[in-house]
C-alpha cells in the first residue's frame, strides 16, 4: 500500500498564476496609481495569495493504493484441460467456457486517509491484444489459443479487460479502513484456435490479468488484489503417433574431447557423420491427405541446437538436405503430407557438434528433444 499528495502540481500553478497577476497589478500601480494606493494594492493581493494558499491546502487529498483484506491477493483460475474436442479443434472456433457466475469472492481495504468512499479497477495483463470481436479483446494465450474475457461489476456492468482506472461503485468501508467487496462476477472466458492441437500439449500456469484497486486514477498499480490465471493440459482426439511410441535414438559411439575444442562452436568434429533416422507417423482422427509439419521442443538450447547434459556440447536435428531444426521455433518445421492412410515417413539427420568451442569435460554426454506433430 501507498498514498501520496494530490494536487501539489496544482497548488504550485496556483500560486505561480497568482504572483504572476500581482506583479501585473504592481506594473500597473506604478504606472498610473500614487504610492499610497500601490501599497494597499499590494496588501490586498498578499492577502488574496494567502487565501489561494489556503484553498490549495484545502483541497489537498491523500490518493491511496488499496489491498486484498488478506494481505494476500487470491487468484480466480480457470481450468483448460477437457474444453476441446473434434469440433471445437478448428482454427477460428471459440469456445466459450462455463461462466463464474457468482462473485469472485475477494475484499480489499484502502490504508487510513482515504477521503473518498468510491474506488478505480484496473485489470492489467502482460499478454498483447491481437484482435477485438464482439468487445472482447483477444490476446495470444499460447501457440494454439487466443483468449479474451468479460466480467461484470455491481455498478458498472459488463467490462471487456484489459483495461486501467474504471470507476467503480461505493462503499463506506472504503474511507473507514476497512474491508469491501471487489463485487466482480459473471466471468466469461473465451478462447479462440489459430492452430488446431494434435495429442496432448501441456498449458502451464500463468495470469492473465492482475486486478489493482485505487482510489484515484493517477495512482501507482503495484499491489495486486487478485489475479486471473489459466492453464491446463489439452487433450483432443485427433492424434498422431511417432515411431510407433518408441524412443527416437542417435548414438555416435566415443568422440574424442580435443576433436570438438578443435572444431570450434557450433562445428561438428573431424571425422563424425550424421546419422539418418525415418520416423513413422500414424494419425487416428486426422482426415487423409492432411498437411501436416514436424518441430523439436527442448529445455536447453543455443541456437539452433540442443544442449546437452554437458554444456560445452550438443546436438543438431535437420531434415533430409541437413537444415537445421530450431529447437521451439514455430516456424522451423519439417512440413509433410499424409498418404490415404493418414500415414507418412519424416527423415530426420542429426550430428553432435560443439557449443563452447571448449574442451569438454570426458564422459558420456546426451540431450532429450521432443518431436511435436502440428498441422500446416
Amino acid at each position: 500500500m501507498g498514498r501520496r499528495r494530490e494536487l501539489t502540481l496544482h497548488c504550485a500553478l496556483c500560486i505561480a498564476e497568482a504572483k504572476l497577476t500581482a506583479s501585473r497589478h504592481c506594473y500597473f500601480g506604478s504606472l498610473h496609481t500614487s504610492w499610497l494606493i500601490k501599497e494597499i494594492i499590494n496588501k490586498i493581493i498578499c492577502r488574496l495569495l494567502l487565501a489561494m494558499a489556503c484553498l490549495c491546502l484545502a483541497n489537498i487529498s491523500w490518493a491511496t493504493v488499496c489491498a486484498n483484506s488478506t494481505g494476500v491477493a487470491e487468484d480466480e483460475h480457470y481450468d483448460l484441460s477437457n474444453i476441446f474436442n473434434s469440433t471445437n479443434n478448428q482454427p477460428g472456433q471459440i469456445v466459450v467456457l462455463p461462466e463464474k457466475s457468482g462473485w469472485v469472492g475477494v475484499s480489499a481495504i484502502c490504508p487510513p486517509g482515504t477521503l473518498v468512499n468510491y474506488t478505480y479497477r484496473s485489470y492489467v495483463t502482460n499478454f498483447i491484444v491481437q484482435e477485438t470481436i464482439d468487445n472482447y479483446k483477444y490476446m495470444q494465450l499460447h501457440d494454439y489459443l487466443l483468449g479474451a474475457m468479460s466480467l461484470v461489476d455491481s455498478v458498472m456492468d459488463i467490462q471487456f479487460p484489459p483495461q486501467n482506472y474504471i470507476r467503480m461503485g461505493t462503499d463506506p468501508n472504503v474511507s473507514q479502513n476497512l474491508p469491501f467487496g471487489v463485487m466482480d462476477s459473471r466471468l466469461i472466458f473465451r478462447l479462440k484456435v489459430i492452430r488446431p492441437f494434435i495429442n496432448m500439449v501441456e498449458i502451464p500456469r500463468q495470469v492473465m490479468f492482475t486486478v489493482y484497486v485505487t482510489s484515484t486514477p493517477y495512482d501507482p498499480l503495484v499491489t495486486p488484489v487478485y489475479t486471473i490465471s489459466f492453464g491446463g493440459r489439452v487433450e483432443v482426439p485427433q492424434n498422431c503417433e511417432l515411431n510407433a511410441g518408441q524412443i527416437v535414438e542417435f548414438d555416435f559411439g566415443d568422440i574424442g574431447a580435443s576433436l570438438f575444442s578443435a572444431a570450434g562452436p557450433g562445428n561438428r568434429p573431424a571425422g563424425v557423420m550424421p546419422q539418418t533416422k525415418s520416423i513413422a507417423v500414424k494419425c487416428t482422427n486426422v482426415a487423409a491427405q492432411a498437411y501436416l509439419t514436424m518441430r523439436l521442443e527442448a529445455s536447453a538450447v543455443s541456437g539452433q541446437a540442443m544442449v546437452s547434459d554437458n554444456q560445452d556440447l550438443g546436438f543438431i536435428v535437420a531434415d533430409q538436405n541437413d537444415t537445421p531444426i530450431t529447437p521451439n521455433d514455430l516456424n522451423s518445421v519439417i512440413p509433410f503430407r499424409l498418404d490415404a492412410a493418414a500415414a507418412a515417413n519424416v527423415t530426420l539427420r542429426a550430428w553432435p557438434i560443439s557449443i563452447t568451442g571448449q574442451k569438454p569435460t570426458e564422459g558420456p554426454f546426451s540431450a532429450l528433444g521432443y518431436l511435436r506433430v502440428d498441422y500446416q
